[in-house]
């Protein structure tokens, strides 16, 4: 903190500094030495204020050191309370969040099993095509699809293979992409473990 500086002396002083009338032939030297006790008083003047001014800057410097250290310390040892308080909480949220992320895993793992299983019973089921008993497989869909839709329903083979019927309000799909959905859900229906948490 700067401390109000009195500029009084050094005004009076310089106030009775004037300038003497131009002195010709070597007058010069003779003024300056005149204004030489003036000089010296007004720096030391000058040395000495500059003393005050860095004493009390260095004064204040360490006064906010000092309260910064204070304030530091205060804060050092709040954030290791709160550290100790929030210890446990935060124990906690690592070991749900662990949970989670477990979970996660389990459940992606579980999600690429079942996709697996999916995509090979269904190759399987379409393989049936190419089998030499697929024409009796394709006989008895129709019949079940008949049977299903009546009579008089309308029976078309499927783009992947089987058939879809249609009559009388009643839609039948009896295509191998069904059947092999089908057949993957008695899999998993016969395999509970696989998929409980």
């Amino acid at each position: 903190m700067t401390q109000a500086h009195d500029e009084r002396p050094e005004r009076e002083a310089l106030a009775s500094v004037r300038p003497d009338p131009p002195v010709r032939n070597g007058g010069r030297a003779a003024r300056d030495d005149a204004l030489a006790p003036v000089r010296s008083a007004l720096l030391e003047r000058a040395a000495a204020r500059a003393a005050e001014i860095r004493a009390a800057a260095e004064g204040e410097a360490e006064r906010i050191r000092a309260k910064a250290r204070r304030e530091a310390a205060a804060i050092r040892a709040e954030a290791a309370a709160l550290g100790r308080a929030d210890g446990h909480a935060a124990a906690e949220l690592r070991r749900t969040r662990a949970q989670a992320a477990a979970r996660t895993v389990e459940l992606g793992a579980r999600s690429d099993v079942y996709a697996e299983l999916r995509r090979r019973v269904r190759a399987a089921v379409l393989a049936l095509r190419d089998d030499p008993g697929y024409p009796d497989l394709h006989a008895g869909l129709v019949a079940l699809a008949r049977d299903a839709a009546g009579p008089d329903a309308r029976i078309d083979d499927a783009p992947s293979g089987g058939v879809r019927a249609e009559g009388s309000g009643v839609v039948v799909d009896l295509s191998l992409d069904r059947l092999a959905e089908l057949a993957t859900d008695v899999l998993i229906a016969d395999v509970p473990g696989l998929w409980a948490p």
